[in-house]
């Protein structure tokens, strides 16, 4: 019986630190977008460079870890965080862009 309460704990906080880790994901998403702005790149050289839909680099720049499907927005956003010559943070990992059940 303790055990099982033990786990429950252990389940909401591995949600708490799921939460935070969207915000933080999102966070950086739009300081690409501000990035690509100090930097005077055009969203059509995005859209060109990366082969991106013009939707797709526009939503990622709102921070909407959920614009595209998984595992592609992964991809998409390593690949737009590399154009612009940001580091991607190691502790986003491909199962954090993943979209969890409400």
């Amino acid at each position: 019986m303790f055990n099982r309460g033990k786990s429950i704990k252990g389940s909401i906080n591995q949600q708490k630190k799921g939460f935070f880790l969207k915000e933080e994901i999102s966070d950086f998403l739009i300081n690409l977008g501000q990035k690509r702005t100090d930097l005077q790149i055009d969203v059509s050289q995005v859209v060109e460079k990366l082969k991106f839909p013009t939707r797709t680099v526009e939503e990622l720049e709102k921070g909407n870890v959920s614009f595209v499907q998984y595992p592609l927005n992964y991809f998409f956003s390593r690949q737009y965080a590399y154009l612009v010559g940001a580091e991607f943070p190691n502790h986003f990992n491909m199962q954090s862009f993943k979209k969890r059940g409400h």
